[in-house]
């Protein structure tokens, strides 16, 4: 049908031919004119006009495209459609209500008319562009299509469809096929019918019944994707059990964190070129491979994949390469290379530049591409948290990447020697001696409560002024007490270089800087201590004092006390009155620079009369700062509350209860630690038996019950807070039928009616109370 040596394109040819083949053929246009029509008659009327369309296809074309270009088509957007019109509108108006025979008549009249009709069109043409009689073709080679291969004759696919589409199918004689659907039944051959007396339906490519029946199948996609992992859960908990036993952990738990879906398989794309009067469509087959089909990482990915779908990537699909793939066919490269190559012979051709834009977009091809068919497999890649202890309590935790259909472990921490025990184990449970560099599991490990380095125990001391435990290498000898301190806690002379610990350091009044205090010396003038190593004379009085107590006279050079100048001191001569401010604490009048103003109050004083907060380093009066144990100091707003007694503390004093997890004051704590509250270990052990509070004691058993979710508990003693606020509590609870007694302490917030802070569990025995796990 298609004729390649026509100069223009055939293709538009072809499918104005097939429009009014399918308008003349249709039951819809026989049914609104209410013409009964054989089939041989409408065969024949498809026939005769295909016959004289295919005469007249050199005269047609694709030459619409030309004649919009050159405004001849009466300015309409379309110049072919009013000269296809004219033909299809002689064929309606001769089939319109006459009967067979003497529509047959009018038929062949309207074929002739309409032969004439594109005789007289073609003049016109041929008048305007000139004739084709002589002239050759000479622009781009047309395009070599591929043949379709269809895997299936039309009988076999309509039968096909048809069963897929639920229709209820019956072999007939004849080779006809009873189809019923909804109540309705329809005979359907695939040739010329044997009993044309029998009322049938065509169905043969071309035919209305078969192109119907093509767009409800293709109306959506088809996809069968086996999923490989029917429960992926279950086994990635399998492969991370044997994972921790090939290095000798135990299991404790495991989570999926997330995972990737992966496909294999092949994708059937529809993709369809166009242009302005023309299009080509074809079916590309695509390879698809894990390695480039995959999802992003997601906790989703776990999940199975539903049976329909309208995201292809969640499956995995590349879509974008998809496109790449479906776009190097051979069809589709060849179709959009002939119109690329057409529109730059014809708008070279064009001297208007209207006319060279519109043959631009005419000629452009445009491709689009719908996924219609997957097949393949899907597995997955998850990620798993894993929990597991080796020879402790302590629990580590490592991210493995496990394959769950065939219980492969993808990816998994490298393995590392621990110096301590010899075992290898992942090296994430590993950690580096900060002394000998050598690596070791974290639990067996210590901690330097100051710098937080670690190192093996045997190389780690408690620091003899605050008891933390730090690195041999952390510590000094101090000056004084001769003992092993923290450098943190050491301070350094100024005029010796001696360390020793703070509370043997005194300011220098003048300089500031922190001195031993058998290094200072009290000044004669000002009564402040200062470094004896800066200590000056005065030449009048002989008084001693520090060195900027003095300035030198103007006349003699020698040294001379502040109060005995009367000239300013700048310039040497005695300095005048006015000079001095007066101390707002003592009202002592004295040297602006031996004044410092309070952060918090604004008040000037003497320096002696100041200290500095040990957490912000802010300068404050001593009378209004808050003091520690250790003689350090802090601003009110920096002080903390304790939880037992409500009072207000330096932070240096507040130590965190090892059994309940809050902040409370030191003295209420057992003195080494772990520190914890006085007054609950001694009714867990049983040494105090206080009743405070006694009618509270039911309540308080029940919010045990309620916090820890069941269980019996029997307040045994309670010790009341300092502020009567907080109750200690010490209950009894059973377990095992009785077997088993836990002595349980809790705080219970009598305002609030609430247990507060972390609940303990343990056994007491006969001298102690050791805390379990429950």
């Amino acid at each position: 049908m298609v004729n390649y040596d026509l100069p223009w394109n055939p293709m538009i040819v072809e499918q104005r031919i097939g429009r009014v083949q399918r308008l003349a053929s249709t039951h819809a246009f026989v049914s609104i004119y209410n013409v009964t029509l054989k089939g041989t008659f409408e065969d024949y009327i498809v026939g005769r006009l295909m016959e004289k369309l295919q005469m007249a296809s050199h005269a047609v074309g694709d030459v619409e495209a030309l004649l919009q270009g050159a405004d001849v088509a009466d300015g309409d957007e379309d110049g072919g459609s009013g000269f296809e019109d004219k033909i299809l509108d002689l064929v309606l108006a001769a089939l319109a209500g006459k009967d067979v025979e003497k529509a047959t008549k009018l038929a062949e009249k309207s074929i002739e008319d309409a032969k004439l009709e594109l005789e007289r069109e073609e003049a016109n043409i041929n008048s305007m562009l000139g004739g084709m009689e002589e002239a050759e073709y000479d622009g781009p080679r047309t395009p070599t299509l591929p043949k379709n291969e269809r895997s299936l004759d039309a009988r076999e696919f309509t039968a096909a469809a048809l069963k897929l589409l639920k229709v209820q199918l019956t072999e007939e004689p004849n080779g006809l096929l009873c189809a019923e659907e909804n109540g309705g039944r329809e005979y359907i051959r695939f040739a010329d019918p044997a009993d044309t007396a029998k009322r049938t339906t065509l169905y043969a490519p071309g035919t209305p019944a078969f192109e119907r029946l093509v767009n409800r199948v293709v109306a959506s996609g088809l996809h069968e994707v086996d999923d490989l992992d029917p429960d992926p859960t279950r086994a990635t908990r399998e492969v991370a059990q044997t994972w921790v036993t090939q290095f000798g952990g135990h299991y404790s738990s495991s989570e999926v964190t997330d995972g990737i879906r992966l496909f294999d398989g092949s994708a059937l794309l529809r993709v369809r070129a166009t242009v302005a009067h023309d299009s080509y469509e074809r079916l590309v087959g695509v390879d698809c491979n894990n390695q480039d089909h995959r999802t992003d990482r997601s906790k989703s990915a776990v999940n199975p994949i539903p049976k329909a779908f309208d995201k292809p990537q969640s499956l995995g699909i590349d879509i974008d390469r998809l496109q790449r793939a479906a776009l190097s066919d051979d069809g589709i490269s060849e179709f959009s290379r002939f119109y690329l190559e057409r529109r730059e012979h014809e708008t070279a051709r064009a001297s208007d530049v209207r006319k060279r834009k519109k043959l631009e977009d005419e000629f452009t091809p445009r491709v689009e591409m719908t996924l219609v068919g997957l097949d393949g497999r899907l597995h997955r890649e998850i990620g798993v948290k894993v929990r597991y202890t080796i020879d402790s309590e302590d629990e580590y935790e490592s991210l493995i990447v496990i394959r769950p259909y065939d219980k492969s472990l993808i990816r998994a921490p490298e393995l590392g020697l621990c110096s301590k025990s010899g075992k290898s184990v992942p090296d994430q449970c590993l950690a580096r001696c900060d002394v000998t560099g050598a690596y070791a599991l974290r639990h067996l490990l210590r901690k330097s409560e100051i710098t937080g380095r670690l190192a093996l125990p045997e190389f780690t001391i408690l620091c003899g002024h605050s008891g933390k435990r730090i690195l041999r290498e952390e510590a000094e000898l101090s000056a004084v007490t001769g003992k092993l301190v923290s450098a943190e806690f050491l301070k350094t002379s100024a005029v010796s270089g001696k360390k020793a610990e703070a509370e043997h350091f005194r300011t220098c009044a003048f300089t500031k800087s922190d001195v031993l205090i058998d290094e200072l010396a009290a000044s004669e003038i000002s009564g402040k201590e200062f470094r004896s190593d800066e200590a000056m004379q005065s030449s009048v009085s002989e008084r001693t004092g520090h060195k900027q107590e003095f300035i030198f006279c103007h006349e003699t050079r020698r040294p001379i006390a502040l109060d005995e100048a009367e000239r300013c001191e700048i310039t040497g001569h005695r300095v005048r009155a006015g000079i001095l401010e007066r101390c707002e604490l003592t009202g002592k009048m004295v040297l602006p620079i031996g004044l410092e103003a309070c952060s918090l109050t604004g008040k000037r004083a003497l320096k002696r009369y100041f200290v500095s907060s040990s957490l912000s380093g802010r300068r404050l009066l001593e009378q209004i700062a808050q003091r520690s144990s250790t003689g350090t100091f802090c601003a009110p707003s920096e002080r903390q509350t304790c939880a037992w007694s409500g009072r207000a503390a330096h932070p240096d004093d507040i130590r965190t209860c090892d059994l309940t997890g809050l902040s409370i004051h030191f003295e209420f704590l057992t003195p080494q630690a772990p520190y914890r509250l006085k007054a609950l270990v001694e009714i867990l052990i049983g040494i105090r038996r206080n009743t405070d509070a006694v009618e509270r004691w039911p309540e308080i058993a029940g919010q045990l019950t309620s916090v820890k979710n069941g269980g019996k508990y029997q307040v045994e003693a309670a010790v009341m807070s300092p502020d009567n606020r907080l109750l200690a509590t010490s209950s009894k609870s059973k377990a095992m039928f009785g077997f088993r007694v836990y002595q349980v302490g809790a705080l219970y917030d009598i305002s609030t009616n609430t247990i507060i802070g972390r609940i303990c569990v343990g056994k007491r025995d006969r001298e102690n109370w050791i805390e379990v796990a429950r």
